[in-house]
């Protein structure tokens, strides 16, 4: 329990974090976007959260109605009322690292990040197998500083960390650098879904997949959802560019959207189609982004079972993906 001197001020201390940066170190598994629900027994991705530029974080649970933000999804989650969650959250946050109340200053309480590391290994026959299965060679890789990994370091602070250990033949880290900063994003496909991505990157960040590999001025820019669709782009449609914001639910800075439409002649968004999903929350992300550009969106036909441009390159191969993107552009 807190101390005294706790007991008067951990309210404000833990309405220092975001609620972004709480979710991130309560519930690590948790992440952004469509996933099975965390607070009750789900075998279908049903639940969404959403990260708001402000730090807030949304939820809806689209089978079973609930929805709120971060302290209502602990009040649900850990059936606790609001200042139960309040004190549940505190202890959370002195288990991971934060032993110290921060001084109170007159523009408020001092914040903390988690910073992401990891130990790198070198790729071998599976993990490349895994790449070759979607037609994405060593080269484009390497192209967009894509590494095999074994371990994940999480870094809430100067001297506390904990680290997980990964399938080193099917764990992978993204690297990204803006502004002379670097974001590692961690990706085990193969993983339980609630481990399967970690980032550290947020809204305010303006972090883009590909935009380093990106050309000057083209003529036709393909606005993908994630760093393996835009890969395979590169690979099948080597003549134009692709890139994908860091997380499917983020919106483009007006900034970014004035600079891209000035670089390309054409621009088309390519999103995810949750066929599966009756809210479809992947056709109303493309359509969003779509309405932002003013230009095209396009869904992978559901006759064709696949979610996305990776998928269908996967199932179809090099020729017959070429064939229906083609046919899918110019329609």
């Amino acid at each position: 329990m807190p101390t005294q001197w706790e007991e008067i001020n951990f309210r404000n201390y833990v309405k220092s974090f975001s609620q972004i940066e709480l979710l991130n170190i309560c519930y690590p598994d948790v992440v952004e976007g469509l996933q099975c629900s965390p607070i009750r027994v789900d075998n279908n991705t049903s639940f969404y959260v959403t990260y708001f530029p402000n730090g807030d974080v949304g939820f809806k649970d689209f089978a079973t109605g609930p929805v709120g933000n971060f302290w209502k999804f602990v009040q649900i989650k850990e059936n606790k009322s609001f200042d139960s969650a309040l004190l549940w959250v505190y202890l959370r946050l002195k288990g991971a690292g934060y032993t110290s109340l921060p001084k109170i200053k007159q523009n408020g309480l001092k914040s903390f990040k988690f910073t992401l590391g990891v130990s790198r290994v070198n790729w071998n026959e599976s993990n490349l197998e895994y790449w070759k299965s979607y037609g994405i060679s060593l080269a484009t890789l390497n192209r967009y500083r894509v590494d095999p990994i074994k371990t994940i370091y999480f870094y809430p602070g100067t001297s506390n960390e904990s680290s997980i250990s990964v399938d080193s033949n099917n764990s992978y880290v993204y690297k990204e650098i803006k502004d002379g900063e670097i974001y590692l994003k961690t990706y085990c496909p193969l993983a339980d879904r609630r481990s399967k991505w970690f980032a550290v990157a947020d809204s305010k960040s303006g972090v883009w997949h590909g935009w380093s590999q990106m050309r000057q001025f083209g003529e036709l820019l393909f606005i993908d959802t994630s760093l393996k669709d835009v890969m395979v782009a590169h690979e099948t449609f080597p003549q134009y560019d692709s890139v994908s914001m860091y997380a499917e639910t983020l919106n483009p800075k007006p900034q970014i959207i004035l600079e891209l439409k000035k670089r390309f002649k054409k621009i088309i968004i390519f999103g995810d189609n949750d066929y599966s999903n009756p809210n479809n929350p992947g056709k109303k992300n493309a359509a969003r982004i779509s309405e932002l550009f003013d230009s095209k969106y396009i869904l992978i036909p559901e006759k064709y079972g696949c979610k996305d441009r990776a998928e269908l390159r996967k199932k179809v191969g090099k020729e017959e993906y070429i064939k229906i993107i083609n046919k899918l552009i110019n329609e």
